[in-house]
């Protein structure tokens, strides 16, 4: 159970700003299909802002795949 929890919880995109506010700013989720979101998300690290398109793909409770589409971190 606790691990569903936890899982749920770290997949919550839209809460990333409050999980980890001090790196997200701010998401905006442009498209949201089955277990993938697309996602705009505004990240700060040591002072630098960036703003990163997206893509969650996720299998409940197994694994969450993270990869940027678009950004200065491609």
């Amino acid at each position: 159970m606790a691990k569903e929890i936890i899982f749920n919880e770290m997949t919550n995109i839209e809460n990333f700003p409050n999980v980890f506010p001090q790196n997200v700013l701010n998401v905006k989720i442009l498209n949201k299909t089955g277990n993938t979101i697309i996602a705009e998300e505004e990240l700060t690290e040591l002072g630098i802002r960036i703003t990163l398109l997206v893509k969650h793909t996720i299998e409940p409770y197994n694994k969450h795949t993270i990869e940027i589409i678009d950004g200065d971190a491609k």
